[in-house]
């Protein structure tokens, strides 16, 4: 541990550093569609990952097709991706990566950070996850300046569609997979601190009902309310939770399904039978097959309500992340965090997840990965998301050191393999 503590300790004089530049990227809007943003995040984010001199490129993503309002599918561009690498002809190769978009609109009340009492910073995206992009970007600072960095060949990619999904990023980190030996992502710790183990998987859907529009007095008995049509539908759907209000979060975890209904969009005004209705959900689940079963009862519900005289659904898959499964040599590096913080001084925990991530795609290729090295916080997705000052350095330091013995030889993994030396 000695060996270690000159790069450990660099890392706690960046406290204040680490804090500036996450209120400096958290105050830039990075909504997954404002493409404009997202250009003005990369351009910041590429002018301090410069310093570590690796080689960077921009890329290009195929835009993301959607269902609209009106139940059409469109086209949508996305942001570019940020691809950094250094030494990939190293002996030992690591993939490393994250976010830069927000859930925050441009309309978004919610666009600048708050420092209140210099313990937690209040913003948009301080916690989900411009803070586990500063850590990264520390903890690959720290392993620069070691002697343990020769050994270590990184690649790196920051893309900007994370919070719908990845559709247009997650092939890049399907194909890198292959080249490194282990992946370590800085998406959000639980808030109690804890590390992420499985992760359930994620799929998202749009359900389109068609009817016929009529006058709501003169014509009603002439017209098909898709609305009415998919109300029945949305009941049934709800009836295929098996994790209940005030249910355990974590007992039972490969076994649970959840659907969502997150939207329903319908209608044109008060005195018009609506000839439209689009719905969204999301069905979640850490069993692969749980998640199939549950697309196939979905296809069986809209059969059903769509057997009525002038009534037409259909549905359209808008992404899926595969469940994430703990294997082997995640639980190997779990080993290795939990050592790493006990020298750290701090106390180590874990649990599943039901959030799904670019680790899911990651652990689908065979890649051992953690996933949830970024900082601690919490309230993400909501205007009250928070993160904890302390936990920037706290987070690097973890990472930087697990890299930094993977370096020196402390820990073993395989050249250019995604298996783990048990």
């Amino acid at each position: 541990m000695q060996q270690y503590l000159p790069f450990l300790q660099w890392i706690d004089h960046q406290r204040d550093h680490m804090k500036n530049l996450v209120i400096s990227w958290c105050n830039i809007n990075s909504h997954t569609l404002n493409v404009a943003g997202l250009e003005e995040q990369m351009k910041a984010i590429k002018k301090s990952f410069e310093q570590l001199g690796g080689e960077i490129k921009e890329i290009e993503l195929q835009p993301l097709t959607v269902v609209d309002e009106q139940g059409k599918q469109i086209k949508t561009p996305l942001g570019k991706a940020l691809h950094i690498t250094k030494r990939p002809d190293a002996p030992i190769k690591i993939l490393l990566g994250g976010h830069m978009d927000t859930v925050y609109s441009k309309n978004s009340t919610f666009q600048k950070v708050v420092d209140q009492d210099n313990i937690r910073l209040h913003g948009p995206g301080v916690c989900d996850m411009k803070g586990g992009l500063v850590v990264l970007l520390t903890a690959l600072q720290a392993l620069e300046k070691s002697p343990y960095a020769e050994k270590i060949g990184w690649e790196v990619i920051i893309n900007p569609d994370e919070e719908i999904g990845s559709p247009g990023s997650h092939t890049l980190f399907k194909d890198a997979a292959s080249r490194h030996a282990l992946a370590l992502l800085f998406e959000p710790a639980h808030s109690d601190g804890s590390i992420v183990t499985s992760r359930a998987g994620s799929m998202k859907l749009s359900i389109v009902v068609k009817g016929k529009s009529a006058h709501a007095g003169r014509d009603f008995a002439k017209g098909r309310s898709a609305l009415f049509a998919i109300a029945p539908l949305i009941t049934d759907l709800e009836a295929l939770n098996t994790l209940k209000p005030n249910g355990d979060e974590v007992a039972n975890f490969e076994d649970q399904v959840i659907v969502n209904c997150g939207e329903l969009r319908s209608g044109t005004g008060h005195n018009v039978v609506p000839d439209l209705a689009v719905l969204r959900l999301n069905v979640r689940s850490g069993n692969p097959e749980k998640l199939k079963e549950t697309r196939a009862k979905i296809e069986e519900l809209v059969k059903k309500h769509s057997a009525r005289d002038g009534i037409w659904m259909e549905i359209h898959e808008d992404g899926t992340n595969p469940p994430k499964v703990v294997d082997a040599g995640s639980e190997k590096i779990l080993q290795w965090l939990e050592g790493c913080s006990r020298d750290l001084g701090k106390n180590f925990s874990k649990k599943p997840s039901r959030g799904a991530c670019d680790g899911n795609f990651l652990a689908s290729c065979g890649l051992s990965c953690i996933d949830t090295l970024g900082a601690v916080g919490g309230n993400i997705h909501t205007h009250d998301e928070f993160i904890l000052i302390d936990s920037l350095p706290e987070r690097a330091k973890l990472a930087a050191l697990l890299i930094m013995r993977l370096g020196s030889g402390d820990y073993q993994v395989e050249s250019r393999n995604k298996v783990i030396n048990l």
